[in-house]
């Protein structure tokens, strides 16, 4: 799944959201049209989000798991 704007998005008002399967999500960037059904499907489905290193720790903050960025060498910086 790339994206999941479904929720109020108008031309997607005859998908149910609780229903979409996915093993993967990937997020382009975290504005609201590409990021609104993430932290829903990914806890459902327990899918991998894909995305820039910041959004996935964004998204980790809310709960969702296994994310990974584009630069996973920030995360052992420490």
């Amino acid at each position: 799944m790339f994206d999941p704007f479904i929720t109020d998005n108008p031309l997607a008002k005859e998908i149910d959201v609780k229903k979409i399967a996915a093993d993967f999500i990937l997020v382009s960037h975290g504005h609201g049209d590409h990021v609104a059904d993430v932290v829903e499907i990914a806890k459902r489905t327990g899918a991998s989000l894909i995305t820039s290193f910041e959004v996935g720790e964004w998204f980790e903050k809310k709960g969702c798991k296994e994310c990974s960025g584009d630069e996973p060498w920030r995360r052992n910086a420490n």
